[in-house]
């Protein structure tokens, strides 16, 4: 009696499925080094807003002494604008693209400059700004090189923060205001 072979047939076991296991993994392990090595920094281009609408509803709203900038610089640009649980925010982008956020918020300032900056943000000398609030402002930097404003309007803190530089947040502050904003009737009727 002759034995007939199992052509095609091949050994299973555990020892191939292990390997066969390990070179998937380092095929998918280098695909993402490669991915990671040879892009481009993702960009993520957010469309302009206009905050000012925003602005007039949470005074519409009856809450007092928003705190908005009364025009932005020539390329700037606002990308959100929102209530938030304990306030309002802003975030604008410069026109180099560097971002910059406006924060007003019934907390505490300490905990705002750790949310808005790295933890080991330091506090710098005291300036003076110009404009509708014009006032003593604290200064705060972190070691990335971000920079922060603050005051207190109200009962609220204010915190100027981001990635321009010290000097451009403090022109960008002398632009804040809480004047009511104009409504449209008033700007149709005026003309």
């Amino acid at each position: 009696m002759s034995q007939q072979s199992g052509g095609g047939r091949y050994e299973r076991s555990i020892g191939g499925m292990a390997g066969a296991m390990i070179v998937t993994v380092v095929v998918v392990i280098a695909f993402v080094i490669f991915r990671a090595v040879n892009r481009d920094d993702l960009e993520l281009e957010r469309d302009p807003i206009d905050y000012v609408p925003v602005v007039a509803a949470l005074q519409e709203a009856g809450i007092d002494d928003i705190v908005y900038p009364s025009s932005l610089p020539n390329g700037w640009n606002a990308v959100d604008a929102k209530r938030t649980a304990d306030g309002w925010a802003l975030d604008l982008y410069t026109s180099e693209n560097r971002y910059l956020g406006v924060r007003q918020q019934d907390r505490q300032l300490r905990d705002m400059i750790g949310e808005f900056l790295d933890g080991d943000a330091e506090e710098g000398p005291k300036v003076k700004i110009s404009g509708d609030l014009a006032g003593t402002w604290q200064t705060f930097s972190d070691r990335d090189g971000d920079h922060a404003i603050a005051t207190k309007v109200g009962e609220t803190f204010v915190v100027v923060f981001g990635s321009p530089g010290l000097d451009q947040i403090k022109v960008f502050a002398s632009s804040l205001t809480t004047e009511p904003v104009p409504s449209a009737d008033a700007s149709t009727s005026a003309k």
